[in-house]
């Protein structure tokens, strides 16, 4: 009697631990750090401030008109051209796959039947393409054919690649490199120093005039890839996309969200269905002044006290890097011994858009290459030269180990109140939420007194997409 007695003694204390783990950890959707803050707050008695948000719901519903895939390269039925057509590679720029091909002739060719009506974008839109190139001394440039129903064609001619020396290419300097001014009303329209590079390559192509085809009726595309030499090469196709535009004001997402300077070497966003935007960024070989970040701007400015709830999946992650004994690790490249070198993800608010994008914000931050997370501002000591971080980048405040995975689903929570800040990452599993992280810090440097924008950055070898976000301001 009295050994059953313990024994369901001990049950009802396993059941309870049990429950309360799992109360503590895992919440329904009502439970989270930023549904406990908003219904505490009376939405009604914020006052409304021009520029700064709010309350902001956005779920990326409502942009299907600005952007449509014209070819996702998952499969290769219906691929034709001068090209040796390969397969398809799980490595890609959209989707889960793109294609591989091996071009030999000088005029390499790869052409697939369309049957679009593209009336909107008959006068004015950009259509992009992803290209990764084994060796791009040997491609002058990338042209697209598009034909319409009777037959038809305009050729677009895309950027000449130069073959110039990379240590050539100074930013912010009349060299030889060339630049593209994309049609806009903003200010700053050029992309500067354009160039193609060995690995992955962003490639667009500008309608500025109404072409000689009907573009009720686009039958099929050509990319031609104009080559110096008959020497095969194996190259990656992917992604192939018409949009309004690439700027601030004419994108996939409508101009509601921008990149930094307006300028998709800042930021390319890919519009994939509702609940679905994947953010690209253009490679740091191909941009060196932009040091491999995509960064997606809010157009009002981030509220005084707020809270905030992002969702979004891990789309790709590069796999952890192998162990390397301490005695080899001299002996080997940095870059080359962790495929996650320079690799992060920013949730970022106070962010200062108009000196010099991203050294001046605060933020949660995960790094990849040593598995952190923390909450982080950074400031200027120098405009464009001098940054300085608070905390110091080797203090243990404010941060946790800890490390988003590839292929998963998250919510994060960020609550900012003066300078207290905290920040809790949840996995999402069906309906419910895991707490995976939590993370608190009380800055003592002041927030700035002008409401910057609120952005979402990755850097390096990490893709996102996001699903949703929300912001609402507290008082």
């Amino acid at each position: 009697m009295k050994r059953a007695y313990i024994i369901g003694m001990l049950v009802l204390a396993l059941l309870g631990g049990g429950a309360a783990y799992v109360g503590t950890v895992y919440r329904g959707p009502d439970h989270t750090l930023f549904a406990r803050a908003l219904r505490q707050i009376d939405l009604a008695a914020v006052p409304a401030r021009e520029g700064v948000i709010r309350h902001m719901v956005e779920d990326f519903s409502t942009y299907a008109d600005c952007s449509r895939v014209l070819d996702p390269f998952e499969t290769v039925d219906g691929l034709t051209g001068n090209v040796r057509i390969a397969g398809t590679s799980s490595e890609n720029r959209g989707g889960e796959r793109s294609v591989r091909v091996v071009a030999a002739a000088e005029e390499s060719k790869l052409s697939r039947p369309l049957s679009q009506d593209l009336s909107r974008w008959r006068e004015q839109g950009v259509i992009s393409f992803w290209i990764k190139l084994g060796d791009a001394a040997q491609v002058d440039r990338i042209d697209l054919v598009l034909r319409d129903a009777s037959g038809q064609e305009a050729r677009l001619k895309g950027l000449a690649n130069l073959h110039l020396p990379p240590e050539r290419n100074q930013i912010k300097s009349d060299d030889d490199f060339p630049d593209y001014y994309f049609r806009g009303r903003q200010p700053n329209t050029k992309w500067e120093d354009f160039l193609l590079i060995s690995g992955w390559n962003f490639v667009f192509w500008e309608i500025t005039e109404p072409l000689a085809i009907d573009f009720s009726q686009v039958a099929s595309y050509t990319v031609v890839i104009v080559r110096n030499t008959a020497v095969e090469q194996e190259m990656l196709c992917d992604n192939l996309r018409i949009q309004d535009g690439l700027l601030g004001d004419r994108n996939a997402l409508g101009g509601r969200w921008y990149p930094p300077n307006g300028l998709p070497m800042y930021g390319v966003f890919d519009y994939d269905g509702p609940g679905r935007v994947r953010l690209q960024n253009v490679e740091w070989d191909q941009y060196p002044s932009n040091g491999d970040h995509v960064r997606i701007l809010s157009r009002e400015g981030t509220p005084e006290d707020f809270i905030m709830r992002l969702r979004f999946k891990v789309v790709s992650l590069a796999p952890k890097a192998r162990w390397t004994p301490r005695w080899l690790k001299p002996f080997v490249k940095r870059a080359d011994a962790s495929p996650r070198y320079n690799t992060y993800f920013r949730l970022q608010w106070d962010f200062d858009n108009e000196y010099d994008p991203g050294h001046d914000w605060s933020g949660l931050y995960n790094g990849f290459e040593y598995s952190y997370l923390g909450l982080c501002r950074v400031y200027p000591i120098e405009r464009y030269f001098d940054q300085g971080a608070e905390p110091d980048k080797n203090a243990e405040e404010g941060r946790m180990r800890f490390s988003l995975e590839d292929k998963r689903a998250y919510e994060i929570d960020v609550k900012v109140e003066g300078h207290n800040t905290v920040a809790e990452v949840y996995e999402i599993r069906g309906k419910f939420l895991k707490r995976v992280a939590r993370v608190a810090y009380t800055f003592r440097k002041d927030r700035p007194k002008k409401c910057w924008p609120i952005s979402v950055e990755t850097t390096g070898n990490i893709q996102i997409e996001l699903n949703a976000i929300e912001v609402a301001a507290m008082r």
